[in-house]
């Protein structure tokens, strides 16, 4: 029988068996731990790396594993012998000098990959881990030469004839797209695809299998599963341990200031989680607002998802109680309320890829308030001349707002004078 893969590695394949692409980028929660099922049957949890290095070692006969740190491993020592023949047959044939050892640094590992997964005789694939340090994010103009020719040997690899009608394929490992380079990022050759948090049936599945030996819970599988919604499965067993460590019991509250902790250091003080004590009992006047409010709260609350707006905007004077109101509303609704705090930083990319990770975040944990205070200041960031990133800031805002997905599950409430 076969195994059920995660939805990103059953996306990757049919988008590799169809000819849609060769060359892949994989983002976002790529430092979790992910499932295998053992020709046994047991599952078990390992690194993406080892994930995929058994996916495609049940088609390849190459599986090749490189970043800057530890340079070109294989699986086995029988796969860089046949590395290493491979390449020099090659070369040998072409009149080249063969190799001698595995080479270290990119400028010579890149052209050897290119010769490996052009080659219509080799079953391969090739995985480039931590590639935003291979072709960083930043102004063609500025790039070091190195870099330069980085980017262009990946560019020229995505378009390759060879490539495509070979049995080989490319993948590429980054946590953020905006780390990596915009024109890469943008090649209609390079086929990305997201790895997300894990879903509710994922975090039940994982803690199924874990051992609860020695640790003292008041919530079972179930209900640990909902409450660590937007967390990895790697922090969710650091919470198992914790308690097993520390000998007191997992309780919600306690569930909860641990996954506040974690989240705000995830999110590097980006946001900021707001658990308000007071409800619409507390708000004096606003009749007419607190009504409409209500009529939110209870959709929400109820399921009713298509009545929820996407989106809110509190405008009015200092001092008129716009976040005691907000703060109320979430208390209201039940939505878990955080507070975007300054995510501007003056490198490049270095904004939005603060902005991907909040919202990676925020659709990770679902049932969200997200509050943008200032909203006019934080989101234009005062500046005209900031090279375009307060409009690509805005419009992924916009285009994340408009994701009917999100509708009922996360509002975003801006405010502003």
């Amino acid at each position: 029988m076969e195994m059920t893969l995660p939805a990103w590695a059953s996306s990757l394949r049919e988008r590799y068996l169809s000819g849609e692409a060769s060359v892949f980028l994989l983002h976002g929660n790529v430092r979790d731990l992910q499932p295998w099922q053992d020709a046994d049957g047991v599952v078990r949890y390992g690194s993406l790396r080892e994930f995929l290095e058994k996916f495609f070692g049940r088609a390849k006969d190459l599986v090749v594993y490189y970043n800057v740190s530890e340079g070109v491993e294989f699986p086995s020592k029988a796969q860089e012998t046949a590395f290493r023949r491979t390449l020099n047959a090659r070369r040998l044939m072409e009149g080249r000098d063969p190799i001698d050892g595995l080479p270290r640094t990119t400028a010579q590992v890149l052209p050897l990959v290119e010769e490996l997964v052009t080659d219509a005789n080799q079953r391969a694939a090739v995985i480039l881990d931590y590639v935003e340090t291979v072709v960083p994010n930043g102004d063609l103009s500025f790039m070091s030469e190195s870099d330069k020719n980085h980017l262009v040997t990946l560019l020229r690899l995505g378009a390759d004839p060879a490539l495509l009608q070979s049995d080989n394929l490319v993948v590429m490992i980054t946590e953020t797209l905006s780390d990596v380079n915009r024109r890469l990022v943008s090649s209609s050759h390079v086929a990305p695809v997201e790895v997300p948090l894990p879903t509710l049936d994922e975090r039940q599945a994982f803690l199924r299998l874990q051992d609860r030996g020695g640790i003292v819970a008041e919530l079972d599988d179930t209900q640990l599963a909902k409450v660590t919604a937007g967390l990895s499965l790697t922090q969710v067993r650091g919470l198992l341990r914790q308690g097993r460590q520390s000998g007191r019991p997992i309780t919600f509250r306690a569930v909860n200031q641990r996954k506040k902790a974690i989240l705000e250091q995830e999110c590097h003080s980006l946001v900021e989680f707001v658990d308000p004590s007071h409800d619409f009992s507390h708000v004096g006047g606003m009749e007419a607002v607190k009504a409409e409010l209500l009529r939110i709260a209870d959709a929400i609350k109820s399921g009713r998802r298509n009545r929820v707006p996407m989106g809110l905007i509190f405008v009015g004077p200092m001092g008129t109680g716009k976040t005691f109101l907000a703060e109320a509303f979430a208390k209201e609704s039940g939505l878990t309320c955080l507070k975007l705090k300054n995510f501007r930083e003056k490198w490049v990319g270095s904004t939005e890829g603060n902005l991907e990770k909040i919202l990676q975040v925020v659709d990770g944990l679902g049932y969200v308030l997200l509050i943008i205070d200032e909203a006019d200041r934080s989101l234009s960031g005062g500046s005209e001349g900031d090279g375009g990133t307060s409009s690509r800031v805005i419009a992924r805002l916009k285009e994340f707002m408009s994701d009917t997905r999100h509708r009922g599950r996360v509002v975003i409430l801006m405010m502003t004078n």
